[in-house]
């Protein structure tokens, strides 16, 4: 359905939408820069308001990223409530959310890292107006999308932004597959992309007629979520029997094959008196899952790849004269996604062991039924 009761506003920098209750909601209207040397930077995409808390989507390459604070005008340090980062391990590069909260929320404070400075100033965020987007919420998503369009140098400009209704969801749109339907039929697909959330059509839709213009569709043809709250653990031994249900949420899987093998690991490691060494013939097990991609209670809801993983209690904690080595998984490449299934390994499993608790989390989720949103004319 259709839905455009309460004040829209989006953040700049992120493709998140958020709906306005009487609140005010600030943020910055683009992204801020420390330059810490020539190699080294902070850049801040997005900051926005929840209530008493600021959410910072902030990226660097510095390998200490504990070491940023927010400060506020009084001098003191903000509390951090959470944080989220993804890493490169090679480069150190890495993107990560901050979330502060403050006891009375301020719209001025300071992101500090030992004796740098960022000033954030943040203003009301924009709103818009029922004039500039269209709105439509979708089921099977939990979530809504707005889309606003404006016309640069004759080229149709569309940004897409999304509003989930859980805080743990992540929504992912094919924005080089999405396309434009007038009304006879015809498809246009976009010639450029700006952001992750933006994209053009060529000049030629400015010689529509007048009717074509006001049946345009902006048509979606499929989207992906990822849900971090969900997860389920099962316990899987040697006789266990296939197809195995797993219940994931509101959604059920099947593992349709189970596979134990046998496995020997070797190690290369260095001391730290530069000495290099060898480990060889370090005995365990693997587990292969062969998972269905269809979801067996669900109608053009597949699954798209989904993270398991073993306790680490059941796993071989192999070492050398009491240094620990660092497990390299050497299956990790082998797992893979096939047409109708999902194929999982789970490595290093203990030797001795008959079974395993297995964790599956973080799903992603794939709506394979068109999102078809009207465009104002």
């Amino acid at each position: 359905g259709y839905a455009a009761q309460n004040i829209l506003r989006y953040v700049p920098g992120i493709n998140i939408l958020v709906e306005d209750n009487n609140h005010r909601q600030y943020g910055i209207l683009e992204p801020l820069r420390i330059k810490i040397n020539e190699e080294n930077y902070i850049v801040v995409n997005s900051a926005y308001t929840e209530n008493n808390s600021v959410i910072l989507n902030i990226e660097s390459n510095l390998p200490l990223y504990n070491n940023i604070s927010a400060i506020d005008k009084n001098g003191s340090i903000v509390e951090l409530d959470t944080l989220d980062i993804i890493q490169d391990s090679e480069t150190f590069e890495w993107f990560g959310s901050f979330t502060y909260d403050f006891s009375k929320l301020k719209n001025k404070f300071d992101i500090v890292y030992e004796n740098y400075k960022l000033p954030i100033e943040m203003v009301e965020l924009p709103e818009i107006s029922s004039e500039e987007y269209s709105y439509i919420s979708v089921e099977h998503l939990n979530a809504k999308i707005a889309t606003i369009t404006n016309y640069v140098d004759d080229a149709l400009e569309i940004s897409l932004l999304t509003k989930s209704n859980s805080a743990n969801q992540i929504i992912s749109l094919p924005m080089n597959d999405i396309y434009l339907l007038d009304s006879s039929g015809k498809k246009y697909y976009c010639s450029g992309k700006r952001s992750s959330n933006t994209i053009y059509f060529d000049s030629d839709l400015s010689f529509l007629d007048n009717r074509q213009k006001a049946g345009m569709k902006l048509v979606i043809p499929y989207a992906s979520f990822v849900d971090e709250s969900l997860e389920s653990s099962i316990a899987i031994n040697k006789n266990t029997p296939t197809p195995l249900s797993v219940t994931l949420g509101k959604y059920d899987l099947s593992i349709n094959e189970i596979n134990w093998s046998k496995q020997s690991n070797s190690f290369k490691f260095k001391t730290e008196n530069g000495e290099y060494h060898s480990v060889d013939n370090q005995k365990s097990q693997k587990l292969e899952l062969i998972i269905d991609k269809t979801l067996t209670n669900a109608n053009k809801i597949n699954l798209k790849n989904i993270s398991a993983s073993a306790n680490q209690s059941e796993l071989v904690e192999h070492n050398y004269n009491g240094i620990k080595l660092q497990f390299s998984d050497p299956y990790a490449e082998e797992n893979s996604i096939k047409n109708a299934n999902i194929q999982k390994i789970i490595p290093n499993i203990k030797n001795d062991a008959n079974k395993v608790n297995i964790t599956f989390s973080s799903p992603i989720i794939q709506i394979d039924s068109k999102i078809t949103i009207p465009l104002q004319p």
